[in-house]
């Protein structure tokens, strides 16, 4: 019984602060964030693929998911980014918001789109991922090599999207051009990543 009220309380809390957070409190400017709209902007793209044994051996190290050690890659790596670009920025409030599957949620096409992007427009990057097919594609007869793709139309200068294909896993990384550099922020994730190898398996 005394564990249950904390925990209404925090709960309370989060729900509250989503909801605040959504409409009302918005990220700090930083090295990811413009803070202006860029749904119709131009964006660059650039993609990193590993391999998903080398991942799954992380997971199992470390006892985490596939999930955990990509976003602890990807939250590490942006990291690096915004105090590489600039050293303040590591006080900045910066939020990464994760998208999930909500075709399923009641209204979608309006009240819970209009609660997505008010949490997308005043949040700093969004992370979305989809489990792609196991064995190879071909089209056509010609074997495709991979895929991905990307989550167009939201107002976040960064946004990163990942899938398996075929034993690999590809991120792909949508940057607002001129404001983010797309292979100083590869190299900051790819560098995040091989850190947390490092320090998993050796």
């Amino acid at each position: 019984m005394n564990r249950f009220f904390p925990g209404m309380i925090n709960t309370a809390y989060d729900f509250g602060f989503n909801l605040l957070k959504s409409s009302l409190i918005e990220d700090d400017k930083s090295p990811i964030r413009s803070g202006h709209g860029v749904e119709c902007g131009p964006f660059s793209i650039t993609t990193i693929t590993l391999s998903l044994e080398h991942i799954k051996q992380i997971k199992t190290k470390l006892q985490v998911t596939v999930n955990d050690v990509i976003t602890g890659a990807i939250i590490f790596g942006t990291r690096l980014y915004m105090q590489r670009e600039n050293q303040d920025s590591s006080k900045a409030s910066s939020t990464a918001l994760v998208l999930l599957n909500t075709r399923a949620i009641g209204g979608y096409k309006s009240a819970t789109a209009r609660y997505i992007y008010g949490k997308l427009n005043n949040s700093s990057l969004m992370i979305s991922n989809m489990i792609g097919p196991v064995e190879q594609m071909a089209l056509a007869n010609i074997p495709i090599k991979g895929l991905y793709f990307t989550v167009p139309g939201i107002p976040q200068s960064l946004q990163l999207t990942i899938v398996s294909y075929v034993e690999k896993l590809r991120i792909v990384m949508s940057v607002e051009k001129g404001f983010i550099d797309p292979n100083k922020f590869k190299s900051c994730i790819e560098y995040a990543f091989e850190a947390i190898s490092k320090a998993a398996l050796e």
